[in-house]
């Protein structure tokens, strides 16, 4: 009861505004929780009190979010829908399905184009139209439509570097180049363009070319804007294997906290065998939010050590498992097709491993196919025993550490998933999967014996270093690809793919997403 000022008596709220505070009040509960990822939670808590807010339009939103955070997308619709069947025009709603659309591979250029309409300047609504037409296949359409976005208004760092891959994916490495140029010659984001044609050339081992970006850089942006260009020059001659001159630039850094600056010193002092230097770094990052990005090179130097921390971390590789998933022949031939059509671009992105081929774009099995629907139902039961086949929780181990019961249960949820097809001579460079827990590559097609050519063409293989570190380790475990067959390992792992001779191959890849760390 509340005390009220001026008379001496109390006010009694009115149940249905009591009721509505505690409304509310628990909605933004499950609000807080989600904004904590803890959606498992909240999507429980909501269902148990769904009777009492059927008419509440926030209620189908914060359930529809939680659904979408545990992918369940098909209820999440569900729940949009519903949210809408309350507020038709609620701007937040429509905007919500779109992307829903988008993420699950349904035709949504025609929903964000609607929204477009009434806020034509949306950088989000344009990036996600834009995305949904390439999507589609209207390439064109979609470059014009950020075309015009650049004549009305300046355009993000977001919006030029959709731009600058659609031009990649579609029409190659000229195109991208130029597109880049074209906006440093008209002052737009000079930084960033800068900084993207840089990190082109590095990618394509262009070292001369990168000198001079860099120096057209350090003169365009000024003194006070020099450092990241100056990190980039650094990681060139490092990349060049001139090491004095390479030392000599990283020391003139020492005041820049840089994690990309200290990810190349690393490198270069396991490249040349100062092991100690390197695993002081990858120490220092693993216990700073950087496991996933630096346990991988912490491996390859307690193997060249002959330290006991490698078995520790690979168990003999006990954890490199495969499966047969039960894919019938005609289950095989429809993913087949389907990944074919969704095979749309012409290369694949820069930050790729693959080369000599494709790989799909957003999550594959966030898409409504029956075939991906039903795919994903016969891959999680030989994840959880994978999973159940573990040896015992190890704390401080980046595989054996999570939390295992909600995976057990079934709740299997996926940081990414995609698919490659490799031509001829195609292959993937050896690398990991940070944002992954395990990680996984199911073959769906496969070049025949002739075309794949002598062992271990084709093969996938495991523990190989990246090559431009040139260390002395081979491969520790490979699996020949066939039709059907379920790959599984750490996404800590360093794994690359040898060419084959001829043909065509197409993969199903996907990482699991991390759970929880158990203490």
């Amino acid at each position: 009861m509340l005390q009220c000022d001026g008379w001496g008596g109390t006010f009694v709220p009115p149940l249905f505004n009591l009721m509505m505070y505690q409304n509310m009040q628990f909605l933004n509960i499950i609000s807080e929780s989600l904004a904590r990822h803890n959606s498992e939670q909240a999507m429980s808590m909501l269902m148990t009190e769904r009777s009492k807010y059927l008419d509440n339009p926030l209620f189908w939103q914060l359930l529809a979010e939680s659904q979408q955070q545990e992918q369940q997308y098909s209820n999440a619709f569900d729940s949009w829908k519903k949210a809408l069947s309350i507020e038709p025009s609620n701007p937040r709603f429509l905007f919500s399905v779109a992307k829903l659309s988008l993420q699950c591979g349904l035709p949504s250029s025609q929903l964000f184009a609607e929204l477009l309409e009434k806020d034509k300047f949306n950088e989000e609504l344009l990036i996600g139209y834009a995305h949904a037409l390439a999507l589609e296949q209207e390439h064109d359409y979609a470059l014009k439509a950020l075309s015009l976005h650049f004549s009305q208004k300046k355009p993000s760092k977001n919006i030029l570097k959709l731009h600058a891959d659609i031009l990649l994916l579609q029409s190659g490495d000229a195109a991208l180049i130029d597109f880049y140029k074209l906006k440093i010659r008209e002052k737009i984001e000079i930084d960033f363009c800068y900084e993207q044609l840089i990190n082109h050339a590095l990618l394509k081992q262009n070292f001369e070319h990168a000198f001079v970006l860099i120096d057209s850089a350090c003169k365009a942006v000024g003194r006070k804007k020099q450092d990241p260009f100056l990190i980039k020059k650094a990681i060139t001659l490092s990349e060049q294997k001139l090491d004095r001159e390479a030392f000599k630039a990283f020391s003139a850094l020492e005041h820049c906290k840089s994690v990309e600056k200290d990810m190349a010193i690393m490198r270069m002092s396991l490249r040349l065998n100062q092991l100690d230097s390197a695993s002081a770094i990858c120490m220092h990052y693993t216990q700073n939010g950087f496991a996933s990005t630096f346990i991988p090179y912490l491996s390859l130097i307690w193997r060249l050590q002959k330290s006991g921390y490698q078995d520790w971390l690979e168990k003999s590789n006990q954890f490199i498992r495969s499966y047969e998933v039960g894919l019938k022949e005609q289950h095989i031939n429809e993913l087949v097709d389907l990944m074919t059509h969704l095979h749309s671009a012409s290369n694949p992105y820069l930050e790729q491993s693959v080369r000599k081929g494709t790989q799909t774009d957003l999550l594959l099995f966030a898409r409504q196919e029956k075939a991906i629907q039903d795919l994903v139902a016969l891959i999680k039961p030989k994840i959880m025993d994978y999973i159940r086949d573990l040896p015992p929780h190890d704390a401080t181990h980046p595989l054996l550490g999570r939390k295992r019961d909600s995976a057990l249960n079934g709740n299997i949820k996926f940081s990414g998933s995609w698919s490659v097809k490799l031509v001829k001579k195609g292959h993937n460079v050896s690398h990991t999967h940070p944002k992954g827990w395990i990680s996984a590559v199911l073959y769906l097609k496969v070049p025949n014996k002739n075309q794949l050519g002598p062992a271990p063409n084709g093969f996938l293989q495991f523990g190989t270093p990246p090559r431009n570190l040139q260390l002395e380790l081979e491969h520790y475990h490979q699996e020949a690809p066939q039709p059907g067959k379920l790959v599984l390992f750490p996404s800590t792992t360093w794994h690359q793919t040898q060419p084959f001779n001829d043909g065509e191959r197409i993969v199903i890849a996907f990482d699991v997403k991390p759970p929880g760390i158990q203490t």
